[in-house]
């Protein structure tokens, strides 16, 4: 494993196929409870099933244990979620992520111990449809599990017989965000950062048919969630119809370190 050129910050992991990031610690998966993942990927291995972030026992497990792992993976270039070696959430369309480009992945379960069908898995920023292979059933976690990325880390050498057509992540990560919550909307935007440019303007508007600015709310209306320490900030977005891509904003109207600015708005805008 070695760094490159990062989507976000300076610098990003290489992983090869024999190349590991793993926790030693367990957790923080724990059973009934909320987890949501966020990270940037870059590859081009299109025709295999690659392991982005896996969560598993480090314990001898049943394959049919009732209780769950959490495993994201990348086959064939489309995003894949395992809770049990023969049941995931998969998406219904050819994604095609295996292009050589930086792409956002998010996975956010809405509640405690929600049904597979119901977690949400984002692509660069927006939902993607899926569906479940297997049976669909509330998720609950090991609770002596490991997290890693590229691979299965500290957990389990059963993995491998479990999940024999998986190999090591072969390319880039960035980013790697991981709650025991629920993911708020605006923390997807500020885990993408890396695609923001942010600057004040007394206005934000929307340009049709470029990508630009939304309008955005005063202070007020977005108040409870500020405080004397915290950005008050929100985000919008909508299809840009001539260029069919999504365009978004993350705006601030109060900023620590510089306090309210009356009249100003933060604007930002997808580059």
């Amino acid at each position: 494993m070695g760094l490159g050129t990062g989507k976000v910050g300076q610098s990003a992991g290489v992983f090869n196929l024999t190349s590991r990031l793993g926790i030693y610690a367990t957790g923080p998966h724990s059973g009934g409870e909320t987890i949501s993942y966020a990270i940037w990927i870059k590859t081009t291995e299109d025709d295999s099933e690659s392991i982005i972030v896996h969560y598993g026992s480090v314990f001898k497990v049943a394959k049919n244990s009732v209780k769950n792992i959490f495993t994201l993976t990348l086959n064939n270039g489309n995003p894949n979620l395992y809770i049990k070696p023969d049941t995931k959430l998969e998406t219904k369309n050819n994604l095609n992520l295996a292009d050589g480009s930086w792409h956002h992945l998010g996975v956010m379960m809405p509640k405690k111990s929600c049904l597979l069908s119901e977690v949400k898995i984002t692509v660069d920023g927006f939902a993607v449809d899926t569906e479940v292979s297997g049976k669909d059933e509330n998720i609950f976690f090991l609770t002596s599990g490991r997290v890693s990325l590229g691979g299965f880390g500290y957990s389990t050498r059963q993995y491998d017989y479990f999940f024999p057509n998986m190999k090591g992540f072969i390319g880039m990560m960035d980013s790697f965000y991981m709650w025991g919550r629920v993911m708020e909307p605006d923390e997807m935007l500020v885990s993408m950062r890396g695609d923001y440019h942010i600057s004040w303007a007394e206005s934000c508007g929307r340009t049709e048919g470029q990508k630009s600015n939304l309008y955005v709310v005063p202070f007020w209306k977005c108040r409870k969630k500020c405080s004397k320490q915290q950005a008050c900030y929100g985000y919008e977005s909508y299809k840009d119809q001539s260029t069919n891509t999504h365009q978004c904003t993350l705006f601030y109207d109060h900023v620590p370190s510089q306090g309210l600015r009356k009249g100003g708005y933060r604007c930002a805008r997808i580059i």
